[in-house]
């Protein structure tokens, strides 16, 4: 038998005695790990049932729970009515009462204003002659007006006196240009007629989908009825702004101009030059339309958030001090709050509001 060193012995001994510890405690460390994984399995067990017995409650339980605790319960129209106010009141907090504030409106809300509608001041314009002629004291051109490069042809027709006087009117008609010429061919109206004898130029458009526009090849597919259609496309009163804005820069080149909004186009008018620089005056038909109402911005104008910026009204406030004159006005359109925002401007005869409709004659005076 080998007989072995007693210390050795020892050693080995305490070192096997030492492995029994570490075992031991290793063991009571995972049991207690077990235990609070089976305590903390418990709870969330507890609060799934809680869960689920919150979703077996009957109806109107939760209501009355929301009741006790003094909660009130939030539905669609509530929210919306909610959102309403809180724009309201922004609003009325922004509206200006001195130039520093006007200044700040015009950062805020014609920044605001300027995304909503989506417009694009074009750098450059390009035209396609479709026919030209002369009558009576003036040319006629037909014309297709678009951006440079994108093809969003607007087809137009062009009046230009033999004597111009460096001044041009852009007329745009809910029904297009053939508005403004007798009907079959391209005599203008006595409005038309009665700029050219002043020596003004006179350009009429068909805005999108009026008239004889048509939709580019990349809008064939355009399908309104398409849930959330307008989350990622252009309503039709941006289109037609855009267009307004384009026809502008194509008169802006030669002329000082002016802009004409006939019925329904008048607050199209209203919007595109509140966005629109370099115009000296604006002519406004309000057809009578009550443009703080709500459902008037959804049936005739709907483009999103155009609400939430005061619409027509903060377009007005944003063109002064440009010389507006707004006609056929509604019963109730906020007169004095316009005229305020151009007395701060320190021209206040730049705007008149007229409850009725104007003559050829009275709309030559206004503008000369």
């Amino acid at each position: 038998m080998v007989k072995r060193d007693r210390k050795i012995v020892m050693d080995e001994m305490d070192r096997e005695s030492e492995q029994d510890k570490n075992r031991e405690n290793n063991n009571w460390h995972a049991e207690m790990k077990r235990i609070k994984m089976d305590v903390m399995m418990k709870d969330v067990m507890h609060q799934d049932i809680e869960k689920t017995d919150n979703y077996k409650k009957k109806p109107g339980e939760k209501k009355r729970e929301r009741e006790e605790r003094g909660e009130e319960e939030i539905n669609e129209e509530k929210l919306t009515e909610y959102l309403k106010g809180l724009y309201n009141n922004q609003l009325v907090a922004y509206w200006p009462k001195d130039n520093d504030q006007l200044k700040k409106f015009r950062e805020v809300y014609g920044t605001a204003l300027q995304d909503i509608l989506d417009v694009e001041i074009p750098e450059n314009v390009e035209t396609h002659i479709v026919g030209q002629s002369t009558a009576g004291g003036f040319a006629v051109t037909q014309l297709l007006i678009s951006m440079a490069g994108q093809k969003d042809w607007i087809p137009a027709i062009f009046y230009q006196p033999v004597r111009a006087n460096g001044r041009a009117v852009l007329i745009v008609h809910p029904q297009g240009k053939a508005a403004l010429a007798k009907e079959g061919s391209t005599q203008p109206i006595d409005l038309v007629a009665a700029l050219l004898k002043k020596g003004c130029s006179v350009l009429a458009i068909d805005a999108f989908k009026t008239g004889e526009h048509t939709l580019p090849a990349s809008m064939k597919m355009r399908d309104e009825s398409i849930s959330h259609y307008t989350t990622f496309n252009k309503t039709d009163l941006q289109e037609r702004i855009q267009d307004i804005a384009t026809a502008v820069h194509f008169l802006n080149k030669k002329y000082k101009v002016d802009l004409i909004g006939m019925d329904e186009a008048g607050e199209w008018t209203l919007l595109a030059a509140a966005v629109t620089p370099h115009l000296h005056a604006v002519v406004v038909d309000g057809a009578h339309l009550d443009i703080q109402n709500e459902q008037v911005l959804l049936q005739d104008f709907f483009t999103p958030g155009l609400a939430k910026v005061g619409g027509m009204l903060t377009a007005a406030a944003l063109l002064s001090p440009t010389h507006l004159y707004y006609f056929n006005a509604a019963e109730n359109f906020p007169t004095d709050k316009i005229k305020a925002i151009y007395k701060l401007t320190g021209k206040p005869d730049n705007v008149v509001v007229s409850r009725e409709k104007v003559s050829a004659r009275k709309l030559k005076e206004i503008l000369f």
